[in-house]
């Protein structure tokens, strides 16, 4: 930094960081010019003959450090380097930089790495740069201080956009914040340095995004060399490895292991047998997935590209089977259009078919064990006070509000069955809840409806005194999001909502699931609900399905809640969960058993199977 009141009062040290003061330098001097420059002086003054490399950074820009040093391994540091994300201007400023057709400069926000002798030669060069500025940018500046001093221009190379990676875009065109959870898979992996963010928050989640990233590696390194050693006790005599030791050595590469019906991806549309044969829109959970996997392939393609003087490009995906199973993962058949280039030797480009095959293993499960209550009874058990008496254990667990909108004569046998399951599984279960619902009196004489609720509400509050029913009448046509907002509205910012439909089934389990996967100001949970064939007993998950999700009522006003001006049934759910992947507000979605759209009620053991999320 440079001189000012902020580093008086504590020289040398900043946030407990090393701080080094430019003497002579004003701190608030903007363009930082003379900032820039100085810093670049006192580095070689100071480090010169103490380091190969040096790295000019913004204070927003994530580091790679290991990745960074390992790039930086192979190069002759002995020749003047200056390594970066060239730039020529963007916007307005593209042309107007005075740089020549072949002159360039690296940007300074994703980092410029300089070699010791592009260093020492620039030193020399400093008073003269800055007394012939030209703009006020300092990172182009310093490119054509670089370039008086050494002859060089910054990288040219493609592949710099992704080592050095620069988020495009944000006010004045200066880079779009960065948000960890929506880096793609590719930039994580590959990237050397990450620009900008300015917000610490991100800049922590960064970290632990990569930290994670890195565990995953090694996991999959080891699953790797784990079905190796079970590959090759396969030609040792019996005993001599313990079995408990190995994995199946088909776990990795045997289509013929596999059994159950495979998902077809035709057209940018999936074919699901178990989704009940419909074409629709291929989920962004297995698009994300598909992409990463096509990424793998090119990395493993052009491993020794450069080597070789070809590059090989993505175009298009004709098709893709998909096979998912418990113990040997997803398993994916690609055809694949590549665009194949040879910049070396005789230059050609051409278009390329291949066939892909690609398996993905999960990594061995991790567990995490939560105290917490037994959620059947006796939850509350009755106990004996010192004087004789009886009580009631205080129940510590959150109660739940379930929020059920309802219209239409047809729909009243549908709400007895809700009613009956409710007293079944939260009622007799002492399970701590509060039910809303919300009634739609679409016509005058619509009645029976708000009759039926009312009947069958108050029948449930004498049989279980304390419990509270609340029943609320709107005199509109249908409208699920309104019929959402007005029981949200009924209650306070702490409360925590199950949004549910009056057809939907649910055990007792379900709301532990929502008070465990529903965190304030954290987490939503958006569970993925089972249906059933009507009249049949098989069905397949709604994973295209966002309509039952829970949340504590501040985090659903803190995205504005739910846009009532989609009328019906339909859109308004996918609008909520849309605004929350819009905010920093995570969001657990998996498979929930012990939520079923059925049209009768099915004791089978689907509702009491437990079950595990994996992650690859």
């Amino acid at each position: 930094v440079g001189e000012g009141d902020m580093v008086e009062s504590t020289p040398g040290e900043w946030c407990g960081a090393p701080l080094v003061v430019l003497k002579g330098v004003e701190d608030g001097a903007y363009p930082p010019q003379e900032k820039s420059f100085m810093m670049l002086a006192w580095m070689w003054d100071n480090f010169g003959t103490k380091a190969r490399w040096f790295l000019r950074a913004d204070d927003d820009v994530f580091v790679k450090v290991e990745q960074l040093i390992e790039f930086l391994r192979p190069i002759n540091d002995s020749q003047p380097h200056y390594i970066g994300q060239a730039g020529r201007g963007r916007g307005l400023e593209e042309g107007r930089l005075d740089l020549d057709w072949n002159q360039n400069f690296c940007m300074g926000g994703p980092g410029v790495v300089l070699s010791w002798t592009t260093m020492s030669l620039l030193r020399e060069e400093i008073p003269s740069c800055l007394s012939s500025l030209v703009t006020s940018h300092e990172d182009v500046e310093v490119g054509r201080c670089v370039a008086r001093a050494t002859g060089r221009a910054c990288t040219w190379a493609y592949d710099m956009q992704t080592l050095f990676y620069h988020s495009t875009g944000g006010k004045d065109d200066k880079g779009s914040e960065v948000v960890p959870a929506k880096v793609g898979e590719r930039v994580l992996q590959h990237a050397l340095t990450i620009h900008p963010l300015k917000q610490p928050e991100n800049m922590e989640n960064m970290a632990v995004k990569v930290a994670a990233s890195k565990r995953t590696e090694l996991r999959t390194r080891a699953l790797k060399a784990k079905v190796m050693a079970a590959k090759l006790a396969e030609d040792l005599p019996v005993g001599t490895v313990p079995e408990v030791e190995l994995l199946d050595g088909d776990l990795l590469d045997n289509l013929a292991v596999l059994t159950g019906p495979w998902d077809l991806i035709l057209n940018h549309q999936l074919y699901s047998v178990k989704a009940g044969g419909a074409r629709r829109k291929v989920p962004q959970h297995l698009a994300e997935g598909l992409t990463r996997v096509v990424g793998h392939v090119l990395d493993v393609i052009n491993a020794e590209a450069s080597d070789k003087g070809r590059i090989i490009e993505f175009r298009d995906l004709f098709y893709a089977y998909v096979h998912t199973d418990p113990k040997y993962g997803l398993t994916y058949i690609l055809d694949l259009l590549l665009l194949y280039k040879r910049y070396k030797g005789n230059k050609m480009t051409v278009k390329v078919r291949r066939h892909v095959y690609v398996r993905q293993p999960f990594l061995p499960l991790v567990a995490k064990l939560e105290e917490e209550q037994e959620s059947n009874p006796p939850s509350v058990p009755v106990i004996v006070s010192a004087d004789g008496g009886l009580g009631v254990a205080q129940d510590t667990r959150q109660s739940v509000t379930i929020i059920v909108p309802v219209a239409g004569e047809k729909k009243i046998p549908v709400v007895r069955r809700f009613l009956e399951n409710y007293e079944k599984e939260v009622l007799s279960q002492l399970q701590p809840a509060r039910l809303v619902m919300v009634v739609f009196k679409e016509e005058e004489r619509d009645t029976q409806m708000e009759a039926a609720v009312r009947e069958g509400t108050e029948a449930l509050e004498n049989n279980y005194p304390g419990y509270d029913f609340t029943v609320t009448v709107l005199a509109m046509a249908f409208n699920r999001g309104v019929g959402m907002m007005a029981g949200i509205k009924l209650c306070v910012d702490s409360e925590l909502m199950l949004l549910i439909d009056v057809d939907i089934q649910f055990s007792g389990e379900a709301l532990d699931l929502v008070r465990s996967f529903s965190k304030p100001g954290e987490q939503v949970y958006f569970p993925v609900v089972f249906s059933m064939f009507k009249g049949e007993k098989e069905g397949y998950w709604r994973d295209f399905g966002y309509g039952i999700m829970s949340a504590y009522k501040q985090d659903i006003d803190r995205v504005q809640g739910f846009n009532t001006t989609i009328n019906g049934w339909g859109k308004e759910d996918v609008d909520l969960y849309e605004r929350f992947l819009n905010t920093n507000i995570s969001i657990f979605r998996a498979p929930t058993p012990h939520l079923v759209h059925s049209a009768t009620f099915l004791h089978t053991m689907l509702l009491r199977t437990s079950y595990v999320v994996m992650s690859n």
